[in-house]
């Protein structure tokens, strides 16, 4: 089952320290009905069928979102987000799932050390909610491998 998503994104890198950018987005997503084969089962001796449809919908959003340089090692995301999701009930006239609203993500991306950091992301939007925790580690081989000298910045002579 197909789906078509379309989205876009700018972003505006400021020179501050403090106040690094300011992001502006937009999405589109249309997916459409899908009527199943049924499924045909036994029931008290009597052939029963269980219709199968998948209801499709139309969401889209926008965004607008900066980051923060709190200290050197600390950066803070923020994005308020707008989203109206409208699920084509062609099955059902319920259209309660139906959405629209404002909504908000922060995330939080902290360097514990030179090669392990800490990511922290919470989502509160119309159209789902949700949570997320990483870590990533640079293995010491790769802190000095051609280009990816993530080591301190050296002077060219």
């Amino acid at each position: 089952m197909g789906q078509s998503a379309y989205g876009a994104q700018y972003k505006y890198v400021f020179g501050g320290q403090f106040f690094r950018n300011i992001i502006f987005g937009g999405y589109y997503a249309n997916t459409p009905n899908k009527t199943l084969d049924p499924i045909v089962f036994l029931a008290n001796d009597t052939l029963a069928y269980n219709d199968r449809n998948i209801a499709g919908g139309i969401s889209n959003g926008l965004d607008i979102g900066t980051d923060f340089l709190i200290t050197n090692k600390t950066l803070v995301s923020t994005t308020v987000n707008y989203d109206d999701i409208r699920y084509k009930t062609i099955y059902t006239p319920d259209s309660s799932d139906d959405g629209k609203g404002i909504g908000g993500t922060l995330g939080v991306n902290q360097l514990v050390s030179d090669r392990l950091k800490l990511s922290l992301e919470g989502s509160l939007r119309e159209i789902y909610d949700s949570y997320r925790v990483g870590i990533s580690w640079l293995p010491p081989f790769l802190k000095k491998i051609g280009f990816l000298d993530f080591g301190k910045n050296k002077t060219q002579k």
